[in-house]
């Protein structure tokens, strides 16, 4: 007996099957899974701002799910790649989730990861108060 997968994408491949198909499933799966991930992270980033209507709560939920469908798997892949244990559908979901819940945080993201690296050729090592 072939053991089954239960990877976030074969349970949403499975989901949709019966909505639009077995073949068109296939194409969605993943997509779905980034989608709803995006969404629940980009509500927990919502949590961080200001109310600012239902309006701008939709649009920065489109916003943070359409980064999330045009990053997720790339940065997966790479992922995938460095740990070359073929886990590329079960991170989908942790990063699409990632990439919603920082929202509009990713300026500062990028100063935070870039730090070491400015601090290395600049020559701070944090040593000065």
């Amino acid at each position: 007996m072939t053991p089954h997968s239960f990877d976030p994408v074969t349970a949403a491949i499975t989901v949709l099957a019966t909505l639009v198909g077995p073949v068109l499933a296939h194409y969605l799966g993943a997509y779905a899974v980034i989608i709803l991930a995006a969404c629940v992270g980009g509500c927990w980033s919502l949590t961080r701002q200001e109310p600012q209507g239902r309006g701008r709560a939709a649009l920065f939920l489109v916003l943070v799910a359409g980064t999330a469908v045009m990053v997720t798997a790339g940065l997966a892949e790479l992922a995938n790649h460095y740990v070359k244990e073929g886990i590329g559908n079960w991170l989908l979901a942790p990063i699409a989730l990632g990439v919603g819940a920082i929202g509009h945080d990713w300026p500062a993201v990028a100063r935070w990861a870039a730090g070491p690296i400015l601090r290395r050729f600049t020559g701070d090592h944090g040593s000065h108060q």
